[in-house]
Parts: structure tokens; C-alpha cells; sequence
């Protein structure tokens, strides 16, 4: 139920974000695919993907890495929404964005992304996966809004830790 609820509270706040402060980590982005896809198209980006800020910011990667359920608390591994005690919640929504070009054109989308939530309850830069998107202009949107968002961070037997969670942001004209 704390999903739903959490779930619930992140569209609400996506359709009418309050904040207007400054995003942290503006820096100029880039896809990286994760590995061939056959099914990729001209003008489409092969899904899944990493979107990272730079280079030199993020090292190489598999797909996200996981705790197991059981043993003692690694408040270094990422543990999933089903694993934790305490699920993280959202506190603050990053401002929302829409992409010029598409909203002028009366264009919406939908962006699906994975990342992981730190134990200081921020989106960790490096670990943007997305999922599914239309247009690869909402994904960047969809990665600077999370950026600037703050979470409560998850909790495993009272200690914080870091946890993957799967978000979709979306984009109405």
C-alpha cells in the first residue's frame, strides 16, 4: 500500500510540481546503450539504455546490481522496493520541464527509468536506466526532474540504504 501511495503522490506532484529551484546536476547528457538491439530504428534510441552525464563522470556498468534479501545490512549495495523495510519516499519533486519542440507541437510521452535512490535520499547521476521512451528529448527531461527530486531514502532494519526503484515520468501537452 506505501507503494501506491508513494506512486500516487509522485504523479501528483509531476502534474503540479511546486519547486522552482535550480536542478542539481545540469551538466550536458548523452545516451550509452547497454548492448545491441536489434529492433532499433532510424531516429529512435535502443531501449534499455544508459543516459549519463558524461564520459569521464561514470564508469562502465552492468545493469543493475542488487542485494540479496536475506544476511546483514550492506548500506553500500542497492537493495529493490520488495526487499526493504521502509520504501523510499518522495519529499520533493524536481521542477518538470517539457521539451519545447514537443509541447509546441502538442506532443506527449511517456518515459520508463530505473535508478537508484541513495542513503541520503537523492537520485545517484549514474545509475539512470531507461526503460521505454517515444522521444529521447523526454527522457532528459524525465532524468533532470528526477535529478532535482529528493527522496526519503529506504531503510533495512533501521539502517538507510540505497535502493533501485522504477519511476515513469509523464509528459502531457
Amino acid at each position: 500500500m506505501k507503494r501506491a501511495v508513494m506512486r500516487c503522490l509522485l504523479l501528483l506532484a509531476l502534474c503540479f510540481p511546486l519547486s522552482a529551484g535550480p536542478l542539481r546536476g545540469q551538466v550536458p547528457l548523452r545516451p550509452v546503450p547497454l548492448g545491441a538491439v536489434s529492433s532499433r530504428t532510424a531516429g529512435q534510441l535502443p531501449v534499455p539504455h544508459r543516459i549519463v552525464p558524461e564520459e569521464s563522470v561514470c564508469p562502465e556498468e552492468p545493469p543493475h546490481e542488487v542485494s540479496p534479501a536475506s544476511g546483514a545490512v550492506d548500506s553500500g549495495a542497492a537493495y529493490t522496493e520488495a526487499t526493504v523495510d521502509i520504501p523510499p519516499e518522495l519529499v520533493k519533486v524536481g521542477k518538470r520541464r517539457y521539451p519545447r519542440q514537443l509541447e509546441m507541437a502538442g506532443v506527449g510521452g511517456r518515459v520508463e527509468l530505473s535508478f537508484i535512490i541513495d542513503t541520503l535520499g537523492h537520485p545517484e547521476p549514474c545509475s539512470f536506466h531507461v526503460h521505454s521512451v517515444v522521444y529521447p528529448s523526454f527522457e532528459v527531461a524525465a532524468l533532470r526532474m528526477v535529478l532535482g527530486s529528493l527522496f526519503r531514502p529506504g531503510e533495512v532494519r533501521g539502517q538507510k540504504v540505497r535502493v533501485l526503484v522504477f519511476q515513469a515520468v509523464t509528459f502531457n501537452p
